[in-house]
């Protein structure tokens, strides 16, 4: 469940994408590893931070947090099935 609060952020770093300024880049990661301090398993938190890795050609790190997130898709693809 989001809160207010990662629901106004989350809103805030889509507006930031839609600027296309990638001199920002280095920046907008910040917020989105920010939130994963207090929201570890936030889907958009890190599909944002897979996003920037790629635009800075960090296709390591990209592919790490795609990961994660695949993890954390296929565990609530589990929860649902059981319920």
């Amino acid at each position: 469940m989001q809160t207010a609060i990662l629901v106004t952020v989350h809103k805030y770093m889509q507006d930031l994408f839609q600027q296309e300024n990638y001199s920002l880049l280095y920046y907008m990661k910040e917020i989105p590893e920010t939130l994963l301090i207090y929201y570890p398993d936030d889907i958009q938190s890190l599909t944002k931070l897979s996003i920037i890795y790629q635009r800075r050609y960090e296709d390591e790190k990209a592919l790490e947090y795609r990961r994660r997130i695949e993890t954390l898709e296929g565990k609530n693809e589990e929860f649902r099935v059981k319920n």
